[in-house]
């Protein structure tokens, strides 16, 4: 898979990836307050982002005291594990020892759901070697992760936009990614209905995270 370690240098360090999805969920629930597609949580010692978009796609992102780990899974790639009843070889070769339980959750059903997986020890992004398939590149089933790498207000904007079908003022969306504080006005430029207890508890909620 020749796009990993381009894909592993356009990554933030963990820090800044955890920033950007916290943004992200909070934007989220301006605009959701039933089924969101950005979600977090706690897995073991792990605190956990999870995005699905409804599709049957997902990534997860698990962060620790020193490692974090993403894992993707694309419904359609020919590396699905449904496909040849196994986690496509070399796609984790490498995996640190302690993150090996996050290759195997609960909702992962018959096989653990992944297509790419990347992992950060600390200094830098980490990835295995993927086989070739039937003689070319493994996919990279990177496109999830646009929203992540192309991390600026337009690109923000017109994702929530496209999804939701509506205008976002990208200056808000603009704020919110700095860390602005999420006051009531901020949000109501985003979405005058929101729901503004559901936004201020996901985004206390956050905060006892980071």
């Amino acid at each position: 898979m020749s796009g990993l370690p381009d894909l592993a240098g356009a990554l933030p360090a963990p820090a800044r990836l955890r920033q950007r999805l916290r943004a992200l969920t909070v934007l989220e629930a301006c605009f959701q307050t039933g089924w969101p597609r950005y979600a977090f949580g706690v897995t073991g010692a792990f605190d956990q982002f999870t995005y699905e978009n409804g599709g049957g796609d997902d990534y997860r992102v698990f962060f620790g005291d020193r490692l974090t780990f993403l894992r993707v899974f694309d419904h359609e790639s020919p590396m699905s594990p449904y496909v040849n009843d196994e986690v496509w070889p070399g796609l984790l070769d490498g995996l640190p020892a302690g993150l090996e339980p996050l290759t195997r959750l609960a909702d992962d059903e018959d096989y653990p759901s992944i297509t790419l997986a990347l992992w950060h020890d600390g200094e830098a992004w980490r990835h295995g070697d993927p086989e070739p398939s039937d003689g070319g590149e493994a996919d990279l089933t990177d496109w999830i992760l646009a929203p992540l790498l192309q991390f600026t207000p337009a690109g923000v904007a017109g994702h929530m936009a496209d999804f939701y079908s509506r205008q976002v003022d990208e200056d808000a969306v603009a704020a919110l990614m700095r860390g602005d504080a999420v006051d009531r006005l901020l949000v109501n430029r985003l979405n005058p209905e929101a729901d503004w207890d559901h936004v201020t508890a996901i985004a206390r909620e956050l905060d006892k995270m980071a």
